[in-house]
């Protein structure tokens, strides 16, 4: 069973699973998608509106392997909700880097404590003999020897790259903000411009908008979560002249849009805290 199977990691999931794992395979999504799944190979998909142990957790039959990307949603009804759900001997795998959603709060969606529970009763049982259900809690990680695998059965044609929408680099706030939405069939994809596209951007900084405005790229040394926190952390400290900073730790860089700021202010700025984290720190010509 693969939970969110419209989503951009179900999708995959259920390819992976029917096309190369040749496995048996029911997916859950919302009505609307139901179509899409039976597409990408699942021989049962079901509406996860259902009530309660009238959809996927009707108790027959029980599932081998539960594949659950959003356990904040799932985990509950899987592993304490209905008997018979997922096989005694079966394998819950939990997801937990994939995409949370965010509540009303602000703060990210998810078990919390409960999914670590669950991992320390399942696997302890399992450790003095009892056997049952096997938990594991996967972090995702990349691999170049899996993407390899990926690609010689994308080349093949046995899976495909499910795509709802496209986004300039320059709209990537929107493109984050339409994924939380959780409307999203397969990925959301943020075009980048390289090569001669990319030379014939625009100036670095941008000229002002209409709201007098501008976005300015910067160079920064991020390597984690955390040293883009930190950046904007620092930058928060400039006020209200700073309206919005993207941050791309794969790319490396920072994106700041400001009003009334001085580009040099913001660069003296991030290079103080190069400075204290030993980061590099530069402004390229365009954007």
């Amino acid at each position: 069973l693969v939970h969110a199977g419209s989503g951009g990691l179900g999708s995959f999931a259920v390819q992976w699973a029917s096309k190369v794992l040749g496995m048996e395979v029911s997916a859950t999504a919302s009505a609307r998608n139901l179509e899409m799944l039976r597409g990408l190979g699942a021989a049962e998909a079901v509406d996860y509106g259902l009530p309660d142990g009238e959809g996927w957790d009707a108790g027959e039959p029980a599932y081998d392997v539960v594949f659950d990307p959003m356990s904040y949603m799932y985990e509950g009804r899987t592993l304490g909700g209905r008997p018979g759900v997922l096989a005694d001997d079966g394998h819950y795998i939990n997801i937990a880097s994939s995409g949370w959603a965010v509540g009303e709060e602000g703060m990210e969606d998810a078990n919390g404590l409960s999914s670590y529970l669950n991992l320390l009763y399942y696997s302890a049982r399992r450790l003095v003999g009892l056997g049952g259900i096997r938990y594991s809690f996967v972090a995702v990680n990349p691999s170049g020897e899996q993407l390899s695998q990926v690609l010689a059965e994308l080349e093949k044609g046995t899976v495909k790259a499910v795509i709802d929408s496209e986004f300039e680099l320059k709209d990537a706030r929107a493109a984050y903000e339409f994924l939380e939405t959780g409307r999203a069939r397969g990925k959301v994809v943020i075009r980048i411009p390289h090569g001669d596209e990319a030379a014939a951007g625009r100036a670095n900084p941008g000229p002002p908008d209409s709201d007098g405005a501008r976005e300015t790229l910067f160079n920064v040394g991020l390597h984690c979560e955390g040293c883009a926190n930190g950046v904007k952390g620092v930058l928060s400290k400039l006020g209200k002249g700073v309206l919005d900073v993207i941050t791309d730790v794969k790319a490396k860089t920072v994106v700041v849009r400001s009003k009334g700021l001085e580009v040099g202010d913001i660069l003296k700025a991030l290079e103080g805290w190069g400075k204290r984290s030993g980061r590099h720190v530069s402004l390229p010509d365009r954007i």
